[in-house]
Parts: C-alpha cells; sequence; structure tokens
C-alpha cells in the first residue's frame, strides 16, 4: 500500500492492508506526516475520490495493494477560506436585498414575492454558516457579545419585515429589504472581517 499526501510520499509509516481508511489517517498523524495542525480535505483510493470526512468512507476496509493520496490543508488557511465564502455569500445576499426591493417598488408583486422567498432562504443559509463557522475562530468576550447582539437585532429585522409582508405594505417592506437588512449584514461582514484579522496574526 502506497501513501501520498500532498504529492509526497508518506515516508517513516508502515502500512498493511485490512484497516480502515480512518485507520491509515489516524497513523499518518501519530507518524507525524500529516501534522496535528493540518486538516485532510480531500482523498482518493486507486484513483477514486472519496469522502475524508463521512464515517462511511473512514469505516472502509484498504486492501493489501493500492494507492492512497490525501490533500491536506492547515486548519488556520481552512478557516481563513471559509470567512472568505462568508464574506462573498454576505456581498451576494446584499446585492439580493437590494434586486428584490426594487421588484417591490416597481409594483412586480409576482416576481417580488418570489424573490423575497428565495430571499428569506438566502438569508437564513448565511446566519447559520456564520453560526457554524463562529466556534472555530479566535473570539474574545467583544466579538461574542456582537454577534448575540447581531442575532437579536437579524430577529427584529426579520420579523419586522415578515410583518410588513403579512400586511400588504410593499412600501414598508421595501424599505426594510433595501436598507435594514444590508444594514445588519454589513455588521455581519465587519465581524468576519475582524475574525479575517485575528486569523492573519496566527497564520
Amino acid at each position: 500500500m502506497k501513501l501520498v499526501i500532498d504529492g509526497q510520499n508518506g515516508a517513516g509509516m508502515e502500512l498493511h492492508g485490512g484497516v480502515t481508511f480512518g485507520e491509515v489517517i489516524d497513523e499518518a498523524r501519530r507518524a507525524g506526516v500529516v501534522k496535528d495542525d493540518q486538516v485532510v480535505i480531500a482523498a482518493m483510493i486507486d484513483g477514486r475520490p472519496v469522502d475524508p470526512t463521512t464515517p462511511e468512507s473512514l469505516d472502509s476496509t484498504v486492501g493489501n495493494e493500492g494507492r492512497i493520496e490525501l490533500q491536506t490543508v492547515s486548519s488556520v488557511d481552512l478557516l481563513c477560506g471559509s470567512v472568505h465564502d462568508g464574506r462573498e455569500a454576505i456581498e451576494q445576499l446584499v446585492e439580493s436585498c437590494h434586486q428584490t426591493a426594487d421588484k417591490y417598488r416597481a409594483e412586480n408583486l409576482v416576481d417580488a414575492s418570489l424573490a423575497f422567498s428565495a430571499l428569506s432562504d438566502q438569508i437564513i443559509q448565511v446566519v447559520r454558516y456564520v453560526d457554524d463557522l463562529t466556534p472555530y475562530l479566535p473570539a474574545d468576550d467583544g466579538q461574542t457579545d456582537a454577534l448575540a447582539e447581531l442575532h437579536a437585532r437579524f430577529h427584529d429585522v426579520l420579523s419586522e419585515a415578515v410583518g410588513f409582508q403579512k400586511d400588504a405594505d410593499w412600501v414598508m417592506l421595501a424599505d426594510v429589504v433595501d436598507y435594514e437588512f444590508p444594514e445588519v449584514f454589513g455588521r455581519f461582514d465587519q465581524l468576519l472581517a475582524d475574525y479575517e484579522t485575528a486569523l492573519a496574526v496566527v497564520r
């Protein structure tokens, strides 16, 4: 069995068949060829892509003959990429807010309603993404408090928007979508920018 990590042979390891893929990764960590601060983000077994995070892949048995390729990245670099993706998603979300508001102001209510529904899904996805990301980021008490405050503000604005939608007050709904949502997510973006700065220090 041959192990290749980031294009380099996994020197210093003795691999035998009959072990699981997860055990191979564990042994690579014990041997120091996969460092503690590295995350396995992609893998191939005999040229076949496998997901290195699923239980099914980790529990699968590896034969005696074959080639295992692992692609790793440092945990800090992975977080930096995730923060960058989050900021890009927020930028796209803000643009969707402006477009949705324009549809309401043009009294294109069918398209506006569809756009608002899609926007709501997009908003929830971004908030969940930030929530899932923040436990892994360096944060002080001030940033933790800021995130809690942002959540409260977000739920207030979302409730306000839903209320105007139920009342068919399209003018007020357009204003909330056009101004208040971008203001809230601009603050989410600033929070991620602060995390980016903190990560750059330890990178």
